[in-house]
């Protein structure tokens, strides 16, 4: 039976991204290899979405962007992130993969917000935090979006409401941290578990502290700040050597 046009072309995608993703997983990646996986994101989000939606490469391309967002967010390239995510996390809604849509959208919203398009990097965190299924997301999860909402408030100078998120932050951690590890990239396809999407629970529990410790201090309370900073001294301490 031929193969009609798009079909070919969804295979293309596929296989060209799958080789994207075992590459990074082996090889230190250049701008040239960068600037082509962005390309690959482009290509398909703009040129064949609107045809046809086929799982097997979408699933693959959400993957993609999900592994390569450290390193084009790193080397600067926060404008293609804003251009393209938004319709790779409704990619994610589309395959019904929640997880992976709220750390699309998380990592779109903290490109916003080191823009200083704050208010775009709100709307996506107020979403996911008021989402009927952000109580589904791993604790690891919950508490990075957590997280970085509260250091969104801190840069637009909302400081209770970012010491309110921040504490949410803080509970998940007290409650699972060293019960469960991190959600994994490619958990459920058998390829080698290299990707993790958010840092374990005692590192941004130390990182909540620290914030704490921020809000604290600009607000006067230096007893406070000095308490909250202790802390996140204290954990990166415990936790420096073994887990860095």
């Amino acid at each position: 039976m031929e193969i009609d046009w798009t079909t070919r072309q969804l295979q293309r995608y596929a296989e060209e991204g799958q080789y994207a993703i075992s590459y990074m997983a082996k090889h230190e990646t250049d701008e040239y290899f960068l600037e082509r996986v962005l390309d690959l994101l482009r290509t398909y989000v703009e040129g064949l979405t609107h045809v046809s939606k086929d799982p097997a490469s979408a699933r693959i391309i959400v993957r993609l962007a999900l592994v390569s967002y450290y390193k084009v967010q790193t080397r600067g390239y926060w404008a293609r992130i804003v251009r393209l995510w938004p319709s790779i996390y409704d990619l994610a809604e589309w395959m019904n993969d929640f997880a992976a849509q709220a750390e699309l959208m998380k990592e779109t919203a903290v490109v916003k917000s080191n823009q200083g398009d704050w208010a775009g990097a709100m709307e996506l965190f107020r979403y996911l935090l008021h989402h009927p299924r952000f109580v589904t997301l791993s604790p690891n999860q919950r508490a990075d979006i957590l997280f970085q909402t509260g250091v969104t408030f801190i840069q637009i100078a909302q400081y209770r409401q970012a010491y309110n998120v921040l504490m949410q932050c803080r509970a998940i951690a007290l409650r699972f941290d060293g019960s469960e590890e991190p959600r994994r990239m490619n958990e459920h396809d058998g390829q080698p578990d290299v990707f993790r999407i958010e840092p374990p629970l005692w590192e941004l529990h130390a990182y909540t502290l620290d914030q704490l410790g921020n809000i604290a201090m600009i607000q006067g309370q230096i007893e406070e700040a000095r308490y909250y900073y202790q802390k996140y001294l204290d954990m990166l301490l415990q936790h420096g050597q073994e887990d860095d």
